[in-house]
């Protein structure tokens, strides 16, 4: 029921409507995939950038008000990279699979 019927052109001036119709749902769906790729992008570079700047802000505080032997902004960084790069996993692989679903 859901499946699409080509329709088979008569003459020179329909054929030539439906190849730039077809090439404008292209044009279309490039576009649509570039603002969605861009906006992935910043989407992965914020979930690793929050986090980091948080926790080194975190570990700077903490360096003052209680010092330490070691750093707390150092494993601030750490921590703040190990989240980030989860939260960069993390959203990674959900555009995967919302990939996957749509070719099926």
């Amino acid at each position: 029921m859901g499946e699409r019927h080509k329709v088979k052109p008569k003459n020179k001036m329909t054929k030539i409507i439906l190849k730039k119709v077809e090439r404008y749902k292209h044009a279309q769906k490039e576009h649509n995939n570039v603002w969605r790729m861009s906006s992935f992008f910043g989407l992965i570079g914020f979930s690793v950038v929050l986090p980091l700047a948080g926790l080194i802000l975190l570990g700077d505080y903490l360096d003052e008000a209680y010092p330490a032997n070691f750093s707390w902004t150092f494993s601030g960084i750490l921590a703040g990279l190990a989240v980030g790069l989860y939260n960069a996993w993390h959203w990674i692989k959900k555009e995967e699979d919302e990939i996957e679903e749509e070719k099926k």
